[in-house]
Formats: C-alpha cells, structure tokens, sequence
C-alpha cells in the first residue's frame, strides 16, 4: 500500500458548492481535481509560474465568484490539454482513503 497524506483546507461554503457543481459536469470530485492539480505540479518543473498565473489570474473588475469560477475552469481545461496529467479514478473511495489516513496516524502516535 502507498502512503498517503491527508488535507484539510477551509474555503467559503458558497465556493466549495460552486466548485463542487462545476466539477460534477465535468465528471471530476473534487478529491480527484486536487489530485491532478498536485500531480500537473509536481511535473512542471521550473515552469511553475504558469500554474500561478492559472491560479491566481490578473485581477480585473469581476466578483470574486467569477473569478474563483473563471479560474477553475482554466485549471480544469489546462488539466485536460495537459499529456503529464492523467485524470483516472482512484481505486479507493474518499471514506476508505480517510479511514486509510487515519489509521497510519494512529500507528504514527502509537495508537495502534
């Protein structure tokens, strides 16, 4: 079995259930859209500024829901045009990966 790590990030409720719609269409949970996030990264190499500028758009007059729902679907488009970022559902559900997380931190505190 591969170690895995755990991620808790808070964000504005209306957000996450704006994310989580626009993901739905296209078919991706927001667990696997991280993963590929992740993985686009860790290929990129020197050529990070280019996730940035996905990321964090040049600020216009636009709300900043447009901008969160602008900046997801330029993530999502450059993950599809990209060969590096493969998006293949995991083996495991999200509760088996959390109940997977949380028993090596148990063994890790010597819980187990």
């Amino acid at each position: 079995m591969s170690l895995t790590a755990q991620m808790n990030i808070r964000i504005p409720q209306e957000q996450k259930a704006a994310g989580d719609e626009a993901l739905l269409r296209i078919g991706l949970t927001p667990t696997e859209a991280v993963r590929a996030l992740w993985e686009l990264a860790s290929h990129q190499g020197k050529d990070l500024e280019r996730i940035r500028d996905l990321l964090v758009p040049t600020k216009q007059a636009a709300s900043p829901k447009s901008e969160a729902l602008h900046s997801g679907w330029m993530i999502v488009d450059q993950l599809l045009d990209t060969p590096q970022a493969s998006i293949t559902p995991h083996s495991q559900t999200d509760e088996e990966l959390l109940e997977a997380a949380l028993l090596e931190r148990y063994a890790e505190r010597g819980l187990l």
